[in-house]
């Protein structure tokens, strides 16, 4: 394979879509003032409130389909991977909803995909190693895109080459990734 890569695992909104959700302004709505993780935090709360955050978080959930649009440079990069045999992995913390309504419509396909769904999330190297066993793949022969902390951990972690999606006005996370990109074109240039 082209450098040797063989799989790249994507994280979903900020890496293939561009950013639209303020997590500080949904952490307010959720009343989630301490930092953390939130999926951790809203797992430690009481049934009845769990239920509450639920609804707020399918709102600003609902926003990001409404308002999906993809990153610079990704149907390029994906016609690539179809092309070349590249396989693609989807980790996310979104619900399966949320894929969906990615893959239907900007009629996408990816070898495999991880949802929150999942026994253990981002930033936990299991989603990765997963998707790596499924594969059948060393984790040298693969990468891991993301724009959070949680994806360069989960990524590293696992063994893998990282690399961070940098999205203006958000958390630059550079220093901790093996590479770092603006834009899907930046992406082939590395893996061609």
């Amino acid at each position: 394979m082209i450098n040797g890569v063989k799989g790249i695992i994507l994280d979903m909104d900020g890496t293939i879509t561009l950013p639209v959700i303020d997590f500080q302004k949904m952490r307010n709505a959720l009343e989630i003032y301490e930092s953390g993780d939130i999926l951790e935090i809203i797992k430690n709360m009481p049934e009845e409130k769990q239920q509450h955050v639920s609804k707020v978080i399918e709102h600003y959930e609902q926003y990001a389909i409404d308002n999906m649009t993809l990153q610079t440079g990704f149907l390029e990069f994906y016609g690539y991977c179809c092309e070349y045999d590249i396989k693609l992995a989807l980790i996310t913390r979104n619900r399966i909803r949320n894929v969906n309504a990615l893959l239907n419509k900007f009629d996408l396909h990816f070898d495999h995909i991880v949802t929150r769904d999942f026994d253990f999330v981002k930033p936990a190297p299991e989603p990765a190693l997963h998707v790596l066993s499924l594969w059948k793949f060393s984790p040298d022969e693969c990468f891991f895109v993301g724009d959070y902390i949680h994806d360069i951990s989960c990524g590293r972690n696992a063994g893998m080459k990282t690399c961070f999606m940098k999205n203006d006005g958000y958390e630059d996370f550079s220093n901790e990734s093996d590479f770092s990109i603006a834009n899907f074109f930046e992406l082939l240039n590395i893996i061609e």
